[in-house]
């Protein structure tokens, strides 16, 4: 049996709740951290739309260049 990490616990509890509480379709969802706070709604939208361009894709994830101001430069 697999075991979910706490992201999929995230994604099936979500899934859940809006299928069986708000009883809603779902085309698709967003998991945003919050830990992510330069992920603006427009980046979100941006995702959106090329999962819808490409059926193909399952899903889409940001990312960033941490540079030498990165703060995990901090732990060392």
């Amino acid at each position: 049996m697999h075991k979910r990490g706490p992201r999929e616990d995230a994604y099936v509890h979500g899934y859940r709740y809006i299928k069986d509480v708000l009883k809603k379709d779902i085309e698709l969802m967003v998991l945003l951290f919050c830990n992510a706070p330069a992920v603006t709604s427009g980046l979100i939208d941006r995702g959106i739309d090329l999962l819808k361009v490409h059926p193909e894709a399952d899903s889409a994830i940001s990312v960033s260049r941490y540079n030498m101001w990165s703060p995990l430069r901090a732990r060392r």
